[in-house]
């Protein structure tokens, strides 16, 4: 997938996008699992220029600068003013929600409307948000999908690791799973910044700024930020509503693309109205 490197930070680090698509702009915020190009987002970019950043600090210069949420978001501030984005819906899935609810509370009028999909931003002693940063291959798997050996859940997981023993990892299927896993190994170490030891940064205090209209959608399994969490969002963003997702957990855009596509439309079609 082609990709540019756009410059923020007043030059200083360089942030990686992918830009795929045509017709009107949408910025896409990825999760915890790293930017994959799914079948999700080939269906959106059938109507849409689908413009996916890799979260910055992969080990390049920002790791020296980016410490907080706050430094990362003033880095994505950075980013969409380099890409002249204005007026453009925003969609964010797990940690990319979480920071997409950031900017959007940031900067109220600067994204037309809002998708969360089972985001990040809360945590609750009583029923907690799923530990991947203590967990084995075979139980994020089982977190992250609602059939943990099923086709969605083939590149996570021990699934995925079985899959690139057999592959081989010179072959192509092989390769392509060796990137995933670089690319999630990189993401991990990077959310640690802003989601260890609990994924809680404050956002509490600022969501009331969101006044973009925000659909949440979120699967109905998800057993790593649990449904109940959407209460959270429905309480602080005014008007906001959620869209449930059945057969599905957290990686709901990989098990229930469709559903989610549907989601996204139905939103995008009342931003606009």
């Amino acid at each position: 997938m082609p990709s540019k490197q756009v410059p923020v930070a007043d030059g200083r680090y360089e942030v990686q996008v992918v830009e795929e698509g045509s017709g009107p702009p949408l910025l896409f915020l990825h999760g915890i699992s790293g930017l994959q190009w799914s079948p999700f987002l080939d269906e959106l970019a059938a109507s849409h220029t689908v413009i996916a950043p890799h979260h910055p600090g992969f080990g390049d210069a920002s790791q020296e600068e980016l410490d907080t949420v706050h430094d990362l978001v003033y880095a994505y501030l950075d980013l969409v003013e380099a890409l002249d984005l204005r007026d453009v819906p925003l969609l964010g899935h797990s940690l990319g929600g979480m920071i997409a609810t950031e900017l959007a509370a940031t900067q109220p009028e600067r994204f037309s409307s809002l998708v969360l999909f089972a985001p990040m931003g809360f945590f609750h002693a009583d029923e907690p948000t799923f530990d991947f940063f203590a967990c084995t291959p075979r139980e994020m798997a089982a977190a992250f999908f609602v059939d943990p050996t099923g086709a969605a859940a083939q590149s996570s997981g021990e699934a995925g690791l079985m899959r690139m023993v057999q592959a081989g990892a010179r072959s192509e299927e092989g390769s392509a799973l060796v990137e995933t896993y670089v690319e999630r190994a990189k993401t991990l170490a990077t959310a640690a910044k802003y989601l260890w030891p609990l994924p809680n940064r404050g956002l509490w205090k600022r969501i009331h700024r969101v006044s973009s209209p925000t659909t949440l959608v979120w699967g109905r399994q998800d057993r790593v930020v649990p449904p109940s969490y959407a209460q959270d969002f429905l309480d602080g963003i005014a008007g906001a509503r959620v869209q449930w997702i059945e057969d599905a957990s957290h990686e709901v855009l990989l098990e229930q693309p469709g559903a989610c596509l549907e989601a996204v439309r139905a939103a995008l079609d009342a931003g606009a109205r």
